[in-house]
């Protein structure tokens, strides 16, 4: 077998430590090479998602901006609606201060109602007991328009959101 002479050695050595680094060399390319396309694939991705998340965003500020201007519209007929019945209750409850007050009871005898009433219109009753009526009456009515008021809304916010799953 045939030795080689130090310099042959020393020239091999540094002929593989060139090829290995050659190598290296095009492989930390190749790595960058594909980590770029890579990375290039997820910004493109990521600009898809943003824009369909810009267009989601915009849909969903249109809708809430619609409800928003029904909601206020709805408000607004509610108080309007409250405002009418408080006065209509105050001027039934002033056209009531000419009834008769209730007599006081002696011992355990309870009060009449003075004559028979002829129908039920109410034309009999003492000032405390229609006043308690026409009351009672007004938050009756009071619930009615709140309750028409969030039927209102929510058909408001079902004909807005149809569509959406």
């Amino acid at each position: 077998m045939m030795l080689l002479a130090p310099i042959t050695r020393y020239k091999l050595l540094l002929e593989i430590v060139a090829v290995v680094a050659l190598v290296a060399g095009l492989a930390y390319g190749a790595h960058k090479f594909f980590d770029s396309l890579r990375e290039e694939g997820a910004l493109k991705e990521r600009a898809v998602w943003v824009e369909r998340d810009r267009k989601a965003d915009e849909e969903a500020a249109k809708r809430e901006a619609t409800l928003q201007a029904q909601m206020n519209k709805s408000n607004q007929e509610k108080l309007n609606a409250l405002s009418r019945l408080a006065s209509a209750n105050a001027a039934l409850a002033a056209s009531l201060l000419h009834r008769p007050d209730r007599p006081s009871t002696e011992g355990n005898q309870p009060a009449g109602t003075g004559e028979a009433a002829s129908g039920c219109t109410g034309a009999q009753l003492y000032r405390s007991d229609s006043a308690f009526l026409v009351g009672e009456s007004g938050v009756a009515d009071q619930l009615r328009i709140e309750l028409k008021a969030c039927y209102s809304a929510y058909d408001n916010a079902r004909e807005t959101l149809k569509g959406l799953k």
